[in-house]
């Protein structure tokens, strides 16, 4: 398998256009066995590489793979061409992707304007444990024994991981993309015999997983947060346990930013992962939230100047509460840091979006049990491994 070229980094003039990537020509045969066609100047056959590179990047994945590659061949080689593909990403934003043992999986993302679209990707996936990385997702799934696989939603491309170590089966996925040796890794918590382990594979590359030494206290075992080459799992309210994908090397950060006299028996915290940044909510008073992000190369952290504040829709959150408001449970951003999507325990098929700049709350209607559902930041793209 070839390993992945760096994402391009094309250069923008002031209108806005690629400059600098190169595009393959699609011709299939010389030219002086091509029949001489017209092409009519206003249709879009006419458009110069460059301006119909400029539209199709603002389509959707989805879009892009199931209908506007089998337009025509010139199409179909151009969107499947790696800078292409990566132009793509780069101009994909952040969202949410709800995935459910026995619902196709749904992708939650905002748009500009902040209005909030919600697209089915019509493909199940049976995994449990969710991690995703550029659009593609990995997890384990149980095909008459547990075993591993990523896989995109948008293209529906799936590969196979070697077998899982002993008492992998029961252990927690992530994957993450080295930028630096254009390799993605995923990474394998597990416990044997009351022994925690880590394990990593780089895809491709590894037949077998390559065990990584992590300090006997130190519990790991969930889902973790992707952020741009570096995996986090929260190992307790101040404590963060990084590991760069890239150089394979764990660090653990302290979280200095809670008050002495913060009580967690009242107040409620949360770590969300916003594609770039590790994001932290505090919550200081009832349903008003502090917002503070850290990057992960340096560890340091940043206090917003926005808060979240709900306490002026109270009311409606009590309508919404089946018995407490504090069933309510953040999920993610899915334009950060501008619209935040939160559901109540218990409800079905419903989520609930915090536009901060409109301070409006609106309900996303959504086939999924909310309390049931694993969550993962996502952006839907056309990447793959090949």
């Amino acid at each position: 398998m070839d390993s992945l070229p760096p994402p391009p980094r094309p250069r923008r003039c002031s209108e806005g256009s690629l400059i600098g990537v190169q595009f393959p020509s699609v011709r299939t045969r010389p030219y002086s066995f091509r029949r001489c066609k017209k092409v009519n100047p206003t249709s879009i056959e006419s458009l110069f590489e460059e301006l119909l590179i400029e539209i199709l990047v603002r389509l959707s994945a989805d879009d892009l793979y199931a209908n506007v590659r089998l337009v025509c061949r010139r199409w179909y080689h151009l969107i499947h061409f790696k800078p292409f593909v990566y132009a793509h990403l780069n101009h994909t934003s952040y969202g949410l992707l709800l995935s459910h043992s026995s619902d196709d999986q749904i992708f939650i993302t905002a748009t500009t304007q902040g209005r909030i679209e919600v697209s089915n990707l019509g493909y199940v996936i049976r995994f449990r444990h969710v991690s995703s990385c550029n659009g593609l997702t990995v997890g384990l799934e149980f095909c008459g024994k547990f075993a591993a696989f990523i896989v995109n939603p948008a293209t529906k491309c799936r590969f196979s991981l070697p077998p899982l170590p002993v008492g992998g089966e029961s252990g927690f996925l992530g994957i993450a993309y080295a930028a630096a040796s254009m390799e993605y890794k995923v990474v394998l918590t597990y416990i044997v015999d009351r022994i925690h382990k880590c394990a990593i594979l780089t895809v491709g590359v590894d037949k077998t997983w390559r065990s990584v030494a992590i300090a006997k206290s130190i519990s790991i075992l969930q889902t973790p947060l992707i952020i741009q080459g570096f995996m986090l799992w929260l190992l307790e309210r101040t404590r963060i346990m990084t590991l760069n994908v890239e150089s394979e090397v764990m660090r653990e950060i302290h979280v200095p930013i809670f008050p002495p006299d913060y009580d967690k028996r009242r107040h409620s915290y949360c770590y969300l992962s916003t594609g770039r940044y590790l994001s932290l909510l505090i919550e200081y008073e009832h349903l008003l939230w502090q917002v503070w992000e850290m990057k992960p190369e340096t560890g340091e952290w940043r206090k917003l100047s926005r808060n979240i504040d709900l306490r002026a829709h109270k009311c409606r959150i009590q309508q919404f509460a089946l018995e407490s408001q504090d069933d309510l449970q953040i999920v993610g951003w899915v334009k950060y840091p501008e619209v935040l999507v939160f559901v109540f325990r218990g409800i079905r098929c419903f989520c609930y979006y915090y536009n901060l700049g409109a301070d409006e709350i609106h309900s996303i209607d959504v086939p999924v049990f909310a309390n049931f559902a694993e969550y993962a930041v996502h952006r839907n793209s056309l990447v793959w491994l090949s």
